[in-house]
C-alpha cells in the first residue's frame, strides 16, 4: 500500500495513538474550542448586561434622613465611596420619572448613585462586550487549523468581555468571567512561551482568583481592592498574549528598532501632544480625537516625505555636518600617517642607498625633492604638530616657509603645551583650519600685500583674527559666496558651528578684511 510521506495513518490504517498523549491532546482540543466558546458567551452575556436596566443592589439603606446600613465592597455603591453610617440626603425609587437614585453624606463630601449615570456607563460596555464576542467568533473559525491562534483570541476576546462586566459591577457574572479569563492568560502562556516563567504568571493569577472569591464570600472592605488588583494583572497578562500573538517580542523590538525612522517617531509623539493638549484645553467630545487621529493616519503617508525633509533639516543638519567634518578629519589623519609611515619611509631608504654612489647625484635630488613634497603633503592632510605641541606652533610651522604674500604671526597662549594645558583638541584643529582657509582665501581672492594672524589661546578660550590689507569684501559678496560654496566661507562656518564657536567677517580699519574667531567654554 502506497502512503504519502509524511502523512499520518488513520485508525483503520493501524494507528494507535499514545494513551499517555491522548489526555494532553484531547485538553488542547478543548482549550482551543473551549476559550472562543467562553469568550463568545461573555461578550453575549456583556451586550445584554449592557443594554439592561440596573437596579439598586449591594445597599441597604434607611429612609431619607436615617443612615446606611450595609454596602457590598464589590458593588457600584461603594466605588462611588457609599460607606456603611454615612447619611441619607436623598432618596428615590424606581417609580421615579427619572429612575431610582440616592444621595449620601459623610459629614465632608456627599456621593450619588443614579440610575441615569449608571445606564451612561453601560452603554459604554458596549463596544468592547462585542468586540469580545468578535474575538471569541474569530477563535472558533481558527480552531480547526490554528490552535494557538484560536486560544489566543479567546484569551483575549474573554478578558475584553469582562471590562463591561467589571465596570457595572455585575455580582453573578463579573466575578466568573474574571476569573476565567484571568486564569486564562496564564494558561496560554504556560502553552505556547517559557513554560518556567509563565508558570509564575498563572500562579499570580490563581492566587489572585482564590483572592477575590475568598473576600467576596467573606465580604471584607478590600475585596474591591483585590478585584482591582486581579483585573490590572489580568490586563498585563492579556497585553502579553496579544504582543506575543503578534512577533512583538523583546528581541523582535530590538531588531525593528534599529530600522525604525525618526521622522515617524516623531510624527507620533506630535499627535499625541495634539490630542492631549485639545483634551486639556477645548475638552472636546470623545469621538474627536479618535477623528483626528484617523485623518492624520489618512494624510501622513502623502506628507510623509516633507515632514521628513522639515524634521531633518531642523535637527540633524547640524549634526550631520559635525559627523562629515570629523570624518573627513579622521580619514585625513589616516592618509597622513601612511604617507609618513610607508611611501615616504621607503622613499627616504631609497635616497640613503642611492649616496653611496656619486653618479646618483641628479637622482638624489630628484627623489628628496619628491620626498619632500609627499612630507609637506603629509603635514597639509593632518599637522602633527598640532597633536603634539598644540595650536601655536602649529600655525607657525603653517607658515613657516615664506610664500608669495607675508604673513606675520602674532599668536599668546597662556597654558603649556601638554594636552591637559590646551584648549579641546576639536577646537584647536577646527581653529587651526579656519586659520588656514581664511589666508589661502586673502591670498587667493582678496589682492593683498600683507597678512597677521593675531590673537590669545587659553584652555577655556580662543580669540583669533586673520586680518588682510586686500580689497576686502561686502556682506552681498560674502552670502553670494556661501550659498554659490566658493571662497570656503561655508566650511569655516560648518567648522565654527561644530565646535559652538562664533565666526564673523568684518572690514578692516583701512581696508583689507577680518576673519574673526571667538570661542569659550
Amino acid at each position: 500500500m502506497e502512503q504519502r510521506v509524511g502523512a499520518s495513518l488513520r485508525r483503520s490504517e493501524g494507528f494507535t495513538p499514545s494513551t499517555r498523549l491522548a489526555p494532553w491532546s484531547t485538553l488542547s482540543r478543548g482549550l482551543s474550542i473551549g476559550l472562543p466558546a467562553l469568550a463568545v458567551m461573555a461578550g453575549l452575556i456583556g451586550v445584554l448586561t449592557a443594554l439592561g436596566e440596573p437596579a439598586l443592589a449591594g445597599v441597604s439603606l434607611e429612609p431619607q434622613g436615617g443612615h446606611v446600613q450595609s454596602v457590598d465592597p464589590t458593588s457600584l455603591a461603594w466605588s462611588t465611596g457609599i460607606r456603611p453610617g454615612d447619611v441619607v440626603v436623598a432618596r428615590t425609587d424606581a417609580s421615579d420619572p427619572n429612575g431610582w437614585s440616592i444621595v449620601t453624606s459623610d459629614g465632608s463630601a456627599e456621593h450619588a448613585l443614579t440610575k441615569r449615570a449608571v445606564v451612561a456607563t453601560l452603554r459604554l460596555g458596549l463596544v468592547p462586550a462585542a468586540f469580545g464576542a468578535g474575538f471569541g467568533l474569530a477563535g472558533l473559525v481558527a480552531t480547526r487549523r490554528h490552535r494557538r491562534r484560536a486560544e489566543s483570541l479567546g484569551t483575549l476576546g474573554l478578558f475584553i468581555a469582562w471590562i463591561p462586566l467589571a465596570a457595572s459591577h455585575d455580582p453573578t457574572m463579573g466575578p466568573i468571567v474574571g476569573s476565567v479569563a484571568a486564569v486564562a492568560g496564564g494558561i496560554w502562556l504556560v502553552r505556547w512561551t517559557d513554560r518556567r516563567r509563565a508558570r509564575v504568571v498563572l500562579v499570580v493569577a490563581i492566587v489572585l482568583d482564590l483572592a477575590t472569591i475568598a473576600s467576596h464570600a467573606l465580604g471584607i472592605s478590600v475585596a474591591a481592592d483585590v478585584e482591582t488588583w486581579r483585573f490590572n494583572w489580568a490586563a498585563i497578562v492579556a497585553g502579553g498574549v496579544l504582543a506575543i500573538g503578534l512577533g512583538v517580542t523583546p528581541s523582535a523590538l530590538s531588531r525593528r528598532s534599529a530600522s525604525l525612522r525618526f521622522v515617524d517617531v516623531s510624527a507620533a509623539g506630535g499627535a499625541l501632544v495634539v490630542v492631549v493638549a485639545l483634551q486639556l484645553l477645548a475638552a472636546p467630545p470623545p469621538w474627536f480625537p479618535i477623528l483626528l487621529v484617523a485623518a492624520a493616519l489618512l494624510i501622513y503617508r502623502p506628507i510623509r516625505a516633507t515632514a521628513r525633509m522639515w524634521i531633518d533639516r531642523a535637527i540633524f543638519a547640524e549634526e550631520r555636518e559635525r559627523v562629515a567634518i570629523e570624518s573627513a578629519e579622521t580619514e585625513r589623519a589616516r592618509l597622513s600617517r601612511e604617507l609618513h609611515d610607508d611611501p615616504l619611509q621607503s622613499l627616504v631608504g631609497v635616497i640613503l642607498r642611492l649616496e653611496e654612489r656619486q653618479e646618483n647625484a641628479p637622482e638624489q635630488e630628484t627623489l628628496r625633492s619628491v620626498a619632500a613634497q609627499l612630507r609637506k603633503i603629509a603635514v597639509a592632510l593632518h599637522p602633527p604638530v598640532l597633536d603634539d605641541l598644540g595650536l601655536v606652533p602649529a600655525v607657525e610651522s603653517l607658515f613657516a616657509e615664506s610664500g608669495p604674500i607675508p604673513i606675520e604671526i602674532d599668536l599668546r597662549s597662556t597654558p603649556g603645551y601638554r594636552p591637559v594645558d590646551r584648549p579641546p583638541f576639536e577646537v584647536e584643529l577646527a581653529t587651526y583650519r579656519i586659520i588656514q582657509e581664511a589666508a589661502t582665501n586673502a591670498i587667493r581672492h582678496s589682492g593683498c600685500h600683507h597678512i597677521i594672524v593675531r590673537g590669545e589661546i587659553s584652555p577655556g578660550a580662543v580669540s583669533i583674527d586673520v586680518v588682510d590689507d586686500g580689497r576686502g569684501i561686502r556682506e552681498r559678496e560674502l552670502e553670494d559666496a556661501v550659498r554659490g560654496g566658493h571662497l570656503g566661507v561655508a566650511s569655516m562656518r560648518r567648522r565654527a558651528e561644530a565646535i559652538d564657536a562664533r565666526l564673523t567677517h568684518e572690514p578692516a580699519a583701512i581696508s583689507g578684511t577680518i576673519v574673526a574667531l571667538r570661542w569659550s567654554l
